[in-house]
């Protein structure tokens, strides 16, 4: 049995027995108590060491008791604590202090768990967020095979970049296929044609005369090339191919700008820049080109197609086509 007189000390004694349980793990409530305390220095001999504190342990009943009351109600009332204490024989100050006690132990314990399973998630969310950076920086485009760009661009350009890279591509390829094929320089003529056979005149008819009366006999006349001079004719489809590109590529001064939006070509310009593959400029020839850029909702085949096939393109361009 406790004395009387155990709880008539000073409030410091325990704010020390309450600091002294907070620094107590998870095994606290076997060790659950009051602490007797030493003589005053009045009434302590000098000669004497002074006597180390006495530490009251609960029994396991008591222990066993208040767990069960606590998950009941955690937050027990005076009135509570009086009549649990006179049934576990303690002292309802006892009865509190167990209880607070209890209280900061259950909130330190949830408290460790949730900060170990934040842990554990940022952990997870830092090197998944480290995967998905490395996979940006390695990422590339599976059809041209550049640097993914992501975010910089709408689906529609972005799909055009797509189209124009497998294009030069297959440009190389044809390129480099018809190298193969070109097994001597580049001539400025071709020899089977008379030597006026491109002075036609400057009359206001050309085109007409040239596509329906007199210049069909004359191009009827023409002989065909022979297997001889196919590798010219490749190395010749070649140059104006890559001449094609420059000129697509190229800006001022090879190109001025014009009305509408469009750009002019500079025929001095283009003159001095590319050589002519085929001869001198015919009398009477005279030369224009026009570019403008658009996005079309057309496959690049179907445009291809249009292109190479005379009927197609004629009604596509029926503005800037004269006649056939």
């Amino acid at each position: 049995m406790f004395s009387p007189n155990i709880f008539d000390t000073s409030p410091s004694m325990f704010e020390s027995e309450l600091t002294e349980r907070l620094r107590i793990d998870d095994d606290y409530d076997t060790k659950s108590g009051t602490e007797m305390d030493a003589p005053s220095g009045d009434d302590q001999d000098p000669s004497q060491r002074p006597k180390r504190k006495r530490y009251h342990r609960h029994t396991q009943r008591q222990i066993q008791e208040m767990e069960a009351f606590f998950k009941e109600c955690p937050h027990p009332d005076d009135k509570q604590r009086k009549e649990l204490g006179r049934e576990l024989g303690l002292e309802p100050l006892q009865v509190k202090f167990w209880f607070q006690n209890k209280r900061t132990q259950m909130k330190a314990q949830h408290e460790r768990h949730e900060n170990a399973m934040l842990k554990a998630e940022n952990e997870k969310l830092r090197a998944e967020n480290n995967r998905y950076k490395e996979a940006l920086s390695n990422a590339t485009c599976p059809n041209c095979g550049g640097p993914a760009a992501i975010g910089e661009m709408s689906f529609d350009e972005q799909h055009l970049r797509i189209e124009n890279a497998r294009l030069r591509e297959e440009i190389d390829r044809i390129a480099g296929s018809a190298a193969k094929y070109v097994v001597k320089p580049m001539i400025t003529s071709f020899p089977h044609l008379p030597g006026g056979a491109f002075n036609f005149g400057t009359q206001s008819g050309f085109v007409g005369e040239m596509y329906g009366g007199g210049g069909g006999d004359l191009l009827r006349s023409v002989s065909w090339p022979t297997e001889a001079d196919k590798p010219m004719i490749v190395e010749l489809a070649v140059a104006a191919m890559e001449e094609l590109m420059r000129m697509a590529e190229s800006g001022e001064p090879l190109w001025v700008p014009g009305e509408n939006s469009m750009d002019a070509l500079n025929e001095e310009e283009y003159l001095r820049t590319f050589t002519r593959g085929i001869g001198p400029k015919p009398l009477g020839l005279r030369s224009e080109a026009t570019r403008d850029s658009a996005v079309i909702i057309m496959n690049h085949v179907n445009l291809v197609e249009i292109l190479m096939d005379v009927n197609q393109w004629s009604r596509v361009f029926c503005g800037i086509v004269s006649r056939l």
